[in-house]
């Protein structure tokens, strides 16, 4: 299973650290990671205002579960981007 993590600090970095250990996991990207990420995960350079771009880039990598940081992240994906993958 592919997973998006939606954020660059250290919380990010032991959330990536500890799904890694998962046999579930194949890949994991974050959005836009650290250089602690990098070592075990895919950062992506996205802008995370543009829901469009994020949206095309999780469906086309099959992403099943994102992890949402921010409470600003959240608010947005839930109001924005959740009615346009109907």
């Amino acid at each position: 299973m592919n997973i998006g993590i939606i954020g660059s600090g250290a919380r990010e970095h032991s959330i990536c650290y500890w799904i890694k250990k998962s046999k579930r996991v194949n890949k994991i990207f974050c959005f836009p990671g650290n250089a602690g990420t990098d070592d075990i995960a895919e950062n992506i350079n996205i802008d995370l205002k543009n829901f469009k771009v994020l949206k095309d880039f999780i469906l086309k990598n099959n992403i099943k579960i994102v992890i949402l940081e921010r409470h600003t992240y959240i608010v947005c994906w839930v109001l924005i981007t959740y009615p346009t993958f109907s």
